[in-house]
């Protein structure tokens, strides 16, 4: 009970710029001090300087800042968006899961937590939502949360230069992981920001036990399933968080047992739309990226591919195959069979419309609708081709349609997919 009480007036005490120390069995952890950036972040580019870490502006940028953080604690943040209109957040955990608390999200359009009931901040039916959700650059912000959990219930209040932003009460399993925003290990504290310059002044922990980054002299291993010869494990994939993998839109997977060891399939019922995972730590430029792939003979219901050139799950471009137009009677669906398409712009709906016959073409040779089959694609400057197979001509060979040359690469899929034996590599056969 000393515990619990003294928690609730170091919250108040933080709310009013007051300092709080270890009293009883509470803690305050001063984690600005103790960030490493070789050793806590995860993506982006982060540094410290004296009294404060730089987050700088370029891929989405995450980082953890503890680990092991128990059910009740107070966070306490100073920071500064110096350049940028993206979003900022916390990575809070949550007992068994994780939610982020969005300041400036959907570039400028609400504060709140995502995702509660499945729904971003921006929606109406997120009762955390928080409209406007403007920052201004160059302006000091101080962010105030306080996360408790009794049994399968959550209380999560913030309160933003000392005003209450929300207070939100609910069973846990309302809670969602943010679709971007997530850290390796489930427990964890961080924080993430979106092509912004950030700089974090302060950043306090206040817990009845928390096991804070400790520094270690040894390099950490690197955030990432691929290994020296470009092969990349898929047995991490389903995995609880996915380690070495930034998964999208709600992407699941898990084993495909009948297929043996390294094989994965989606979980179609997971997420919503176009969705998969991207390979974490991986930069893609110019290269090859070989996968099997299976999909299924439903029609609508089997889009299965690779994505490139990505920055979230909004932006990417992908190429991949609808399996179930593979050997169809009509001419036109076959000629449907694989699609390069580079969102948001650019969706199969738009081209198909405006550029009718140019990013989509059947595929040759053509496998059956629910047989395994090779894809290459080879991305090279602008232009994309897309090989099946053995064959030695391409089934598709596009001039890509972003000027955007380097970014994240990984799976894609909307609906039933499989994929095994993926390889990644910065050289054009």
């Amino acid at each position: 009970m000393r515990a619990v009480v003294f928690l609730s007036i170091c919250f108040v005490l933080i709310v009013q710029g007051a300092s709080c120390s270890a009293q009883g069995d509470a803690r305050s952890v001063d984690l600005v001090e103790a960030f490493k950036p070789q050793v806590n972040s995860v993506s982006g580019q982060w540094s410290k300087g004296e009294g404060e870490i730089r987050i700088a502006a370029g891929t989405t940028a995450r980082a953890v800042f503890a680990e092991n953080v128990s059910k009740d604690y107070l966070v306490d943040v100073e920071l500064t968006r110096q350049r940028g209109a993206e979003v900022v957040a916390l990575i809070l955990p949550v007992g068994p899961t994780s939610v982020a608390l969005e300041l400036g999200g959907w570039g400028g359009e609400t504060h709140g937590l995502a995702r509660v009931d499945g729904q971003p901040t921006r929606s109406e039916k997120n009762p955390t939502s928080v409209r406007p959700g403007k920052l201004e650059n160059g302006r000091l912000y101080k962010l105030s949360v306080r996360v408790s959990l009794e049994g399968d219930n959550s209380q999560i209040s913030a309160m933003l230069d000392r005003k209450k932003l929300f207070a939100w009460k609910g069973p846990v399993s309302r809670l969602e992981p943010h679709l971007v925003f997530n850290l390796p290990k489930p427990g964890s504290l961080g924080f993430a920001s979106k092509e912004n310059d950030v700089v974090v002044h302060k950043f306090i922990l206040t817990t009845e036990d928390v096991s804070a980054p400790k520094p270690t002299t040894s390099a950490p291993e690197p955030d990432s399933p691929t290994t020296k010869n470009g092969r990349v494990s898929l047995d991490s994939l389903s995995k609880p968080g996915t380690p070495g993998w930034q998964s999208f839109n709600g992407a699941r997977f898990k084993p495909e047992s009948a297929s043996g060891a390294g094989v994965v399939q989606s979980v179609p019922g997971a997420g919503e739309g176009d969705r998969g995972a991207f390979v974490a730590g991986l930069d893609f430029v110019d290269g090859t990226i070989e996968v099997e792939l299976k999909g299924a003979v439903r029609p609508q219901s089997s889009f299965v591919g690779v994505v490139f050139g990505g920055v979230d799950g909004k932006t990417y471009e992908s190429v991949y195959f609808r399996t179930f137009n593979f050997g169809s009677s009509d001419a036109v669906k076959r000629s449907h069979a694989v699609q390069y398409i580079a969102h948001p712009d650019w969706p199969w709906e738009r081209l198909r419309q405006e550029r009718s016959g140019q990013f989509e073409k059947a595929v040759s040779p053509e496998p059956k609708p629910v047989d395994w089959f090779k894809a290459r694609v080879e991305v090279a400057g602008d232009t994309v081709l897309v090989f099946v197979n053995e064959s030695k001509l391409p089934s598709l060979q596009v001039k890509r349609l972003t000027n955007r040359r380097s970014g994240k690469v990984g799976l894609w899929f909307n609906g039933i997919a499989s994929f095994r034996n993926l390889k990644i590599s910065s050289t054009v056969d």
